[in-house]
């Protein structure tokens, strides 16, 4: 009986190790994933700033939305990243960030948009239904949407700098 304990026991352990570390080698790798379907023309969430509805809309300019959360290792690597690419390309592309809501608190938040000095809009997901709409796929995850509304390409996981310029490039959002 206590053979087949062990061996039960060490096949569990096995199988959470094998899992934790294909959700790391995931997120470190950044898996590209087909872009989903259209979000819709507009997309009017709340404004985490001003608590106030805010509606972005697609056909203005191209827009860069990164889903994250405060807490999210990945999230925290690469929002200076987005900071510097909203910077640069202000006046050709939004840059927009969907918070997953449930999964923050107000504090985190307010404290994870100081630390990395964010002054782009932080819209809140507050149910998580543009997360479903975006095929609730992990996170960070950029999605860079066009004048329709489209998902033109995404990406899951962390980025670096330079692949973040390539897939502007690649989308093509640049104008």
């Amino acid at each position: 009986m206590r053979k087949w304990t062990k061996w039960t026991t060490g096949l569990v352990f096995v199988a959470a190790f094998a899992v934790i570390v294909y959700v790391l080698v995931a997120n470190l790798a950044g898996e590209e994933n087909e872009p989903t379907a259209a979000v819709a023309t507009t997309l009017t969430l709340t404004d985490f700033a001003t608590k106030l509805p805010r509606t972005v809309d697609f056909a203005e300019m191209p827009t860069v939305l990164q889903v994250f959360t405060s807490w999210c290792p990945y999230c925290n690597e690469d929002a200076p990243k987005l900071v510097e690419l909203q910077k640069k390309y202000e006046d050709q592309i939004h840059v927009i960030g969907i918070n997953l809501y449930p999964r923050d608190t107000e504090e985190d938040l307010a404290a994870y948009l100081a630390k990395h000095d964010i002054t782009y809009p932080v819209l809140l997901d507050e149910d998580g239904s543009l997360y479903e709409k975006l095929g609730k796929t992990g996170f960070p995850a950029l999605f860079f949407m066009d004048a329709k509304g489209e998902v033109a390409s995404s990406r899951i996981g962390s980025i670096d700098k330079r692949d973040m310029e390539e897939f502007l490039q690649l989308a093509p959002l640049l104008r």
